[in-house]
């Protein structure tokens, strides 16, 4: 789990040292969500009214994000939740 108020190093899964290309199993909750939000949004890979998407606010998987979020698709409010 990622959860530590105080600014701590805590756990992170094997999916993601792999996404993030580290060889060490823990970092900071902030830099893993933040992390996985950068590659989100700079992939686009968040559905939007601008680009004309139905499920607006819906996160569409990449394969290098099926390991890590482990679907295809989840609401953007699931990806804190399923980063740890």
């Amino acid at each position: 789990m990622l959860m530590d108020k105080k600014g701590n190093l805590v756990p992170i899964s094997e999916a993601l040292m792999e996404f993030f290309g580290i060889k060490e199993n823990r970092m900071l909750e902030r830099e893993a969500v933040v992390g996985v939000w950068d590659y989100i949004l700079d992939k686009g890979l968040v559905a939007t009214d601008e680009n004309g998407d139905e499920d607006i606010g819906t996160v569409y998987c990449d394969e290098k994000l099926k390991k890590t979020l482990q679907g295809r698709h989840l609401p953007c409010t699931r990806v804190v939740v399923t980063c740890n």
